[in-house]
C-alpha cells in the first residue's frame, strides 16, 4: 500500500520484488538515499508523515544483520531540515483543546504554537463557541502547517472545517491522554525542569496547559530525542493585540494578495527589506499583531525615530546585519543533532558580527529604551567564536561522516592520524611511479575503492608485461587489477589511520556542538534581539525611502490623517497617487458614507485608512503628512460577497452572517470597513 502511495505521489516507477506470505508479488517503489532532500518535501507538503529509518549500530561491529530502526518521524509541523523551511516564515505546529464551561454558552479553548526549527513556543486561552471565530482567527494569523486535536474536536466537522476555511492546514488526530491536564502538566514540568507552572504563567490556565503539554508530547514522540532548544512556553492574551480576523487579513492583503495568494502587492512585500531571516519572521509577526497600548507602541516608534534620524548608524547596522545568518535555526539544528560543519561556519561568521553591532549602537549614543535594551541584551560570545575559529576550516565539506573539516592544530591525536594517512598516500604515489619504471607500463596506475581497497590496474594490451609476483584481484572491461603483499600491508596501515581520523573528527564535531548547545539559551535570546534590531532598522529605512512620518498615538477615539496614501498602491504608482484626508471620532464623525462611480477610489480610500492604523499600531511610520491615531482594538472588513454553494448560503446570507459577526463583536474602539 505504501509503495503504491509513494509511486503515485512522487511519480516514480512501481515495481515488484519477491513474494509475500500470500504468494503475491510484493510491490516496491524507492528512491536513492541521497535524493531524499528532493523527494521528502513533496511528501510533507501533501500532508504525509514520513518515518526516517537508519542503522542503529556500526556495521563493522555488528553480528549478523545490522540493526535498523525509526529515528524520527517527519510531519508538516515538525520539519527541522533547512531545505524544507521558508526563511521568512515560521513553521508552527498548532494544538487546540476544548474545556467545557458548565451553564455557559462559550467554552474555553487552549491553543499552542510550537516551531521546533527555532524553539519558539507560545500559548493562549480564549473563550469561543460556534462558528469558532476566535480559534480560526488565531489559526489564520499564525498560519500553522499542522494542527493536532484530541478525538473529540477532530470528529467535530464544523470545527475542523472552520480551521481549514482560509488555509491548507493539515489536521491530525492525536492521543486523547496527551491532552489530559495531569499528563500535560507533568510533561511540561519534566521537560523544563520546573516544580510549578507558575513560572510559565500557566498556573491558572488549564486549557492552555493541556494544549502546550500535548504539543510537547507530540514533538518528543515524533522526533525521538531530547529537544532542549525548545523554550519555555510564552503566554499571550488577545487583549494585548489588535484583533484581525481571517476576513480582514484577506481583504486588506496584509501578507498575501487576493489574486493569487502570493506576497506580491501585499503590505508585507512593501515593508520587508529586512537583512536577516529572524528579522523577516519578526516583521511578519508585528504586522499581524499590532499593539493596543500606547506606551508599548511609542516605545517602538521611539526606536524607529532614532534610527531614522541617525543615517550613519542605520547604514552601518544594515550593513552589519546582512552578514548574520539564521542563528535561531542554526541553534535548532545544532541542539537537535542534524547540523553539519557548514552550520558551524555560518554561526561563527554571525557571532563575529555581534561586537561590531554593539560598538555601532554604543558609538551612536542611543537613547531610546528599546535600542538600549537590545544593546545591553546582546551577549558576549568571544570564547565560543574563538572555539569555532580554532576548530573548523573555512570551507568544510557538506558531510561530517567523511572528515576533512577540523583545522590542523586543534587536536594533536588527529594531526598525527592525518600525517600517517597523508604519508601513506604519498607512499602509494611513489610506488606507482616505481612500478611504471620497473615494468615499462606507462599507463599503470594504483587506484582505490571501498570494495576492493588498493589495486594496481593494467590495461589488457599490457598484460604480457605484468610481473609474476602480481596477484590478480579483479577483471574489468578493459583492464585487469592486481595487488602485491607489500601493497596489501600498506593498505591496512593507511586505512586504519584514515578510519581512525574520520571517527575522531566526528567525535570532535559532536563535542564542539555540545559546547555550543550549552549556550543555546543565550544564543536564542541574542538571535531574538538581532531580529528586533533588524525590524527597527528596516522600518526606519522604509520610512526614509517612502517618505513616511511618525504617527501620534493616543487613548482617544479620534483618527485624523492628513494626506494619507495607500502604501501598496502608491508603491506601484510612483508619483501618481493622490493623497486624501480622513477624520473620524466617536461623536459627530463616527460614520462616514462614501459614494461615487466605479474605479473612483472608494475602496482604496477605505483600505488605506485601515492600513495606516495597523502600521501605526505595529510601531511603523505611516504614509501621510500628519497622523493622529486613537487606539483601535479591532478592524473589521466586509468587502464584496459570493454564493457559498457548499453550505447552501446565498450571497445575501453570506453578507448577513458577516455583518452579524461585526455587530456582535465590535466595540467603541473598533474600525469597520463595509463595502
Amino acid at each position: 500500500e505504501d509503495a503504491g502511495t509513494i509511486a503515485r505521489e512522487l511519480e516514480i516507477t512501481l515495481t515488484t520484488r519477491g513474494k509475500g506470505k500470500d504468494g503475491e508479488k510484493m510491490p516496491l517503489a524507492g528512491i536513492p538515499y541521497h535524493a531524499l532532500d528532493n523527494y521528502l518535501p513533496r511528501l510533507i507538503k501533501k500532508g504525509y508523515k514520513v518515518a526516517i529509518c537508519e542503522q542503529l549500530e556500526d556495521p563493522k561491529q555488528a553480528k549478523g544483520l545490522v540493526k535498523r530502526g525509526v529515528v524520527r518521524v517527519v510531519t508538516p509541523g515538525t520539519v527541522i531540515d533547512s531545505s524544507m523551511l521558508s526563511d521568512s516564515g515560521s513553521n508552527y505546529l498548532m494544538t487546540v483543546v476544548e474545556k467545557h464551561n458548565k451553564n455557559k454558552k462559550q467554552n474555553k479553548f487552549g491553543i499552542s504554537f510550537l516551531d521546533i526549527s527555532t524553539g519558539e513556543f507560545i500559548t493562549t486561552q480564549v473563550t469561543d463557541a460556534p462558528p469558532y471565530d476566535m480559534v480560526a482567527g488565531e489559526a489564520a494569523r499564525m498560519h500553522p502547517t499542522e494542527c493536532i486535536l484530541p478525538s473529540s474536536l477532530f470528529k467535530a466537522q464544523e470545527f475542523t472545517d472552520k480551521l481549514k476555511e482560509n488555509s491548507s492546514l493539515i489536521i491530525n488526530q492525536y492521543n486523547e491522554e496527551a491532552f489530559e491536564h495531569n499528563n500535560a502538566k507533568e510533561r511540561l514540568l519534566g521537560h523544563f525542569g520546573a516544580t510549578t507552572l507558575e513560572g510559565m504563567g500557566l498556573e491558572n490556565m488549564s486549557a492552555a496547559t493541556c494544549a502546550s503539554g500535548a504539543a510537547l508530547a507530540y514533538v518528543l514522540e515524533t522526533q525521538m530525542r531530547e529537544l532542549d532548544h525548545i523554550r519555555i512556553p510564552r503566554v499571550y492574551f488577545d487583549d494585548q493585540f489588535m484583533i484581525l480576523d481571517p476576513i480582514t487579513l484577506r481583504n486588506l492583503e496584509l501578507i498575501k494578495n487576493v489574486r493569487d495568494g502570493s506576497s506580491d502587492s501585499s503590505l508585507l512585500k512593501v515593508l520587508d527589506r529586512t537583512s536577516t531571516s529572524m528579522g523577516s519572521r519578526l516583521l511578519r509577526k508585528w504586522l499581524l499583531t499590532p499593539l493596543i497600548h500606547p506606551s508599548d507602541i511609542n516605545r517602538r516608534l521611539d526606536s524607529v525615530q532614532e534610527m531614522t534620524d541617525n543615517t550613519l548608524m542605520r547604514y552601518d547596522l544594515r550593513s552589519l546585519l546582512s552578514g548574520i545568518k539564521d542563528i535561531e535555526r542554526l541553534i535548532g539544528r545544532i541542539v537537535y543533532g542534524n547540523s553539519n560543519a557548514r552550520d558551524l561556519v555560518a554561526l561563527r561568521a554571525s557571532l563575529g558580527v555581534l561586537p561590531g553591532i554593539k560598538s555601532s549602537l554604543h558609538g551612536a549614543g542611543i537613547k531610546s529604551g528599546l535600542l538600549m535594551s537590545i544593546k545591553s541584551g546582546i551577549c558576549d560570545f568571544t570564547k565560543l567564536t574563538e572555539l569555532l575559529e580554532a576548530s573548523i576550516i573555512d570551507e568544510p565539506p557538506l558531510s561530517i561522516r567523511e572528515g576533512g573539516f577540523i583545522k590542523p592544530g586543534y587536536n594533536t591525536q588527529l594531526d598525527e592520524l592525518k600525517d600517517m594517512a597523508t604519508h601513506g598516500k604519498d607512499w602509494v604515489a611513489r610506488l606507482q611511479k616505481q612500478e611504471r619504471e620497473r615494468t615499462g607500463i606507462k599507463s599503470l596506475k594504483i587506484g582505490y575503492n571501498k570494495v576492493f581497497g588498493y589495486y594496481i590496474e593494467v590495461t589488457k594490451t599490457n598484460l604480457s608485461r605484468v610481473p609474476d609476483e602480481y596477484i590478480r584481484k579483479q577483471t574489468t572491461t578493459n583492464a585487469e587489477r592486481f595487488f602485491t603483499p607489500e601493497l596489501k600491508d600498506k593498505e591496512s596501515i593507511i586505512l586504519r589511520a584514515n578510519d581512525k581520523r574520520v571517527a575522531l573528527e566526528y567525535d570532535l564535531f559532536i563535542e564542539i556542538t555540545h559546547m555550543i548547545a550549552d549556550h543555546a539559551a543565550q544564543l536564542q535570546e541574542t538571535a531574538s534581539l538581532i531580529g528586533e534590531l533588524d525590524v527597527i532598522t528596516n522600518l526606519a529605512e522604509a520610512a526614509v525611502n517612502n517618505k513616511y512620518i511618525r504617527p501620534e498615538i493616543n487613548e482617544t477615539c479620534n483618527i485624523l490623517i492628513r494626506d494619507g496614501r495607500h502604501p501598496v498602491v502608491e508603491h506601484s504608482l510612483r508619483g501618481g497617487f493622490v493623497p486624501n484626508d480622513i477624520h473620524m471620532d466617536c461623536d459627530s464623525d463616527q460614520f462616514l458614507l462614501l459614494t461615487g462611480p466605479n474605479m473612483a477610489g472608494k475602496s482604496t480610500y477605505m483600505r488605506q485608512s485601515a492600513l495606516i492604523v495597523i502600521m501605526a499600531q505595529m510601531g511603523s511610520f505611516v504614509p501621510a503628512s500628519y497622523a493622529s491615531i486613537g487606539i483601535v482594538d479591532r478592524v473589521f472588513t466586509r468587502v464584496g460577497a459570493f454564493d457559498d454553494l457548499v453550505s447552501g448560503q446565498s450571497t445575501f446570507m453570506v453578507e448577513m452572517v458577516e455583518l452579524a459577526n461585526i455587530l456582535n463583536n465590535a466595540t467603541s474602539k473598533s474600525l469597520i470597513l463595509h463595502l
